[in-house]
């Protein structure tokens, strides 16, 4: 309880290694989510591009809330695989 005088507790090591904070670039601190954003962005393009050529957005009913979650589900497999990399 905050407020009866006992201390609140530290975060383990575990939660402070799943911060990622920024990188350098030229002396400027990008954060890490815009690379990752730029990234799946690449990568999304590329998926949007082979499935118009299978045709499969013949068989999508709105196209642009399936590219939106493609792009979040990419996103969020980057930020796994990349926690899963740093453990």
């Amino acid at each position: 309880m905050v407020g009866s005088g006992h201390p609140l507790p530290l975060p383990d090591s575990q939660a402070l290694a799943a911060m990622y904070g920024e990188f350098n670039l030229y002396g400027v601190f990008v954060p890490t989510l815009i690379g990752m954003m730029l990234l799946a962005y690449a990568l999304n393009s590329g998926v949007n591009l082979l499935l118009k050529r299978a045709g499969a957005y013949r068989h999508i009913w709105h196209p642009a809330l399936f590219n939106l979650t493609v792009y979040i589900l990419v996103l969020g497999g980057l930020f796994t695989l990349m926690r899963w990399t740093q453990s």
